[in-house]
């Protein structure tokens, strides 16, 4: 399913690779785009500002150091994109609460090994 909103490249690329994952666990739901959404958002800002960071502190006033913004910025999406995993049911805990789709035999590796079938 294509996002309902405009995306950057890199969002395109992250929306399409995590609907499509939700797709295979048969977790995907139209209703979760607005969650779906805000994973991408997350995921897309935490790698610019992973992209902006080269050290984890930098000179505050005087002789003081102080966090670079980017690993605060890169912090906080961290908490965000678990939070949003969660909701989603795609962190392993979220997925034993959950519990596999009953409706018929897996049919990728990942069901199969998320089902505990193995191979």
């Amino acid at each position: 399913m294509p996002c309902p909103l405009p995306l950057s490249k890199l969002e395109e690329q992250i929306w399409n690779n995590v609907s499509s994952r939700l797709r295979e666990l048969r977790l995907f739901r139209p209703a979760f785009w607005p969650t779906l959404y805000g994973l991408v958002i997350a995921l897309a800002t935490l790698h610019d500002a992973r992209e902006e960071l080269d050290a984890i502190a930098v000179p505050g006033r005087g002789a003081a150091v102080k966090k670079h913004p980017a690993a605060i910025v890169a912090n906080q999406m961290l908490i965000q994109v678990r939070a949003y995993l969660q909701e989603l049911g795609l962190t392993p805990s979220a997925l034993v609460k959950i519990g596999p789709p009953d409706d018929d035999e897996p049919t990728t590796k990942m069901e199969r090994l998320i089902r505990g079938r193995g191979r």
